[in-house]
């Protein structure tokens, strides 16, 4: 055979596979629209539990007077109240229940897959400006990718830390408005400073204080945290070089300076003072109390950490983001070589015999999980509507006729309509 025979056969062949990997691109990004869909869809079974009754109760105050009263009598971490009474409050107050719990959930989701999203865009800012389609095609997939990682541990039977995060992030509605939305909103923040920063102008770093401030409204120690991080890092990233530019710089010591400040502010808070009173916990900040706090919460955060992750949903998750990288830069969706397209090109990747059956594995797992996540929620919603449905040992409801959240409840039922309870407590 000639050499233009050759090499016209190469390129047919080259041309025959990238139509295939399209199509399995195409593929999993069907598929996984529908399940984010029905999923969504399902969230209307969600219904309300622990601290979600409470704060529908407060958001009767309003945000403002919401986060005074917090402010006054509870605690100075304003951003965690506030993004609990907007997404959680409120529509627990004011919304239809099956849109009540639906919302703090697929906000939070969204905002988790808008973070890979921001990730995707920046590191492909040397590739081919992908299309509106592309990017709309890619915020189900990480959607779908974040409910696979809390679920997989669950269908695959695993207790500890990974069962209560994959059934709390799910049912426990004030740990999506409060913490999963306020960790993507600071991170949202910081990726969008760092990027205009490097696209735009330098002037942009004076944005990192928006997430400092955040940071320091969160609490006293991730706000002691985030800032002593950010001071070892240019401490030791200026004498380095690690930190080539001016900007990159500021922006580091900004939003340190910041989240330190918030937080002491924050920590100084009458609430604050009333909360460590009513706990017989040391309110001061000495270096001897700081010592002791960090020796009594990183051992065991780090360890926690370490658990959460060490799971068969980051094992999916990592297998369902590495093929989608692959079949996107094999496909013709190029990626710059910050991405996966360096690894593909400079690695021995998965000849196509392989990525057809890997396909249809992720695909035919990640919705066997989805659909047991959309089963808990109607199991729960079934309970619920005619009694408590607590989840033992992760999701309390109202069970216990003395405790908190049955005090809520007899409150939420004076400002809006609520079921019986089976007899437990007729709604007025």
């Amino acid at each position: 055979m000639s050499v233009s025979g050759a090499l016209s056969s190469n390129v047919t062949e080259q041309n025959g596979n990238g139509r295939i990997y399209r199509i399995l691109w195409r593929s999993i990004a069907s598929s996984f629209s529908l399940m984010v869909l029905y999923v969504m869809y399902s969230s209307r079974l969600f219904r309300p539990g622990v601290d979600d009754y409470c704060l529908g109760v407060e958001a009767d105050r309003g945000i403002i007077g919401a986060a005074m009263f917090w402010w006054d009598t509870s605690s100075g971490y304003l951003f965690n109240h506030l993004g609990g009474i907007l997404l959680v409050g409120l529509p627990v107050l004011h919304t239809p229940w099956f849109i009540a719990s639906a919302i703090p959930f697929v906000v939070a989701s969204l905002c988790v897959a808008l973070i890979g999203w921001q990730i995707v865009t920046y590191t492909n800012s040397g590739g081919r400006k992908l299309s509106i389609i592309e990017l709309a095609l890619i915020l189900p997939l990480l959607a779908a990718t974040w409910w696979l990682f809390l679920w997989s541990p669950v269908t695959w039977g695993q207790d500890g830390i990974n069962r209560w995060m994959g059934i709390g992030l799910t049912h426990f509605q004030t740990l999506n408005g409060g913490y999963v939305f306020q960790i993507t909103v600071v991170i949202g923040l910081s990726l969008l400073t760092w990027n205009l920063i490097d696209r735009k102008s330098a002037k942009f770093a004076f944005l990192a204080v928006l997430p400092g401030v955040l940071v320091g409204f969160s609490g006293i120690m991730l706000a002691l945290t985030i800032a002593l991080s950010g001071f070892l890092f240019l401490s030791m990233g200026i004498p380095t070089g690690a930190i080539k530019s001016n900007s990159y710089r500021l922006a580091i010591a900004l939003g340190s300076v910041t989240a330190l400040l918030g937080g002491i502010i924050s920590h100084l808070a009458a609430g604050s003072r009333a909360r460590a009173e009513v706990l017989g916990s040391d309110f001061g900040l000495s270096p001897r109390r700081l010592a002791e706090i960090f020796r009594s919460i990183f051992p065991s955060s780090l360890k926690d950490i370490f658990e959460a992750f060490v799971n068969p949903g980051t094992f999916g998750a990592i297998v369902l983001l590495a093929l989608v990288g692959f079949l996107l830069t094999k496909s013709g969706v190029i990626l710059s070589g910050k991405t996966l397209r360096s690894l593909v090109a400079h690695r021995k990747a998965p000849t196509l015999t392989l990525a057809i059956p890997i396909t249809l594995f992720v695909i035919v797992t990640t919705a066997g999980v989805l659909l047991q996540m959309t089963i808990s929620m109607s199991e729960r919603n079934l309970t619920w509507e005619s009694g408590s449905a607590p989840i033992p040992g992760i999701v309390s409801d109202t069970e216990n006729i003395e405790g908190m959240e049955m005090g809520c409840w007899r409150e939420l039922a004076k400002l809006r309509e609520l079921p019986s309870l089976g007899g437990l407590l007729e709604s007025p």
